[in-house]
């Protein structure tokens, strides 16, 4: 349903810098990559904001189409995202990484996502037609869901010309 990335600047960085972020397109060794060795990013930046140059700001912006994409692509392979200054602010910009020990300020992301309920994999009706006062079973198996507590279901009566009964 959405998905959001907050990072917190480090107070060590000039203000008014102009963040893109990118999906990485390529594999990464992060106890490994250097300025020379840095995989490839996607050209289209999925959000951007501005640094502040102050200690702890929280900056949060959506990543859902990103993540989105990740789920449901097969083009887009889970790399990662990266953080890169713009050409037009040729500032310095630093945020707190994963590993800092001021775990309140490591990046966070918080992903929200909804389970929709599986098709039945069975229904049946004790009847196909019925007459006024007869009554009509019905049984399905295979719906699931884990935010699923019900399943509701319609009955209608039609007329003979196969118009909605208003009585239904």
């Amino acid at each position: 349903d959405s998905a959001y990335l907050t990072v917190y600047e480090t107070g060590d960085c000039d203000k008014n810098q102009t963040i893109k972020v990118n999906r990485v397109t390529a594999n990464w060794v992060p106890s490994s990559i250097t300025w020379n060795n840095k995989p490839s990013h996607h050209d289209t930046a999925a959000n951007s904001f501005t640094t502040t140059g102050t200690q702890y700001k929280a900056h949060q912006f959506s990543v859902t189409t990103m993540v989105r994409n990740f789920i449901n692509s097969e083009n887009h392979s889970n790399y990662g995202i990266v953080l890169r200054n713009t050409p037009s602010s040729p500032g310095y910009a630093e945020f707190y990484g994963s590993r800092t020990t001021l775990t309140n300020y490591r990046p966070k992301l918080v992903v929200t996502y909804s389970d929709p309920p599986t098709k039945p994999t069975s229904v049946s009706v004790t009847k196909k037609y019925l007459k006024d006062g007869e009554t009509l079973n019905v049984n399905w198996s295979g719906i699931t869901s884990a935010g699923l507590n019900h399943v509701e279901y319609r009955i209608a009566k039609y007329n003979d010309n196969g118009s909605l009964a208003n009585d239904a």
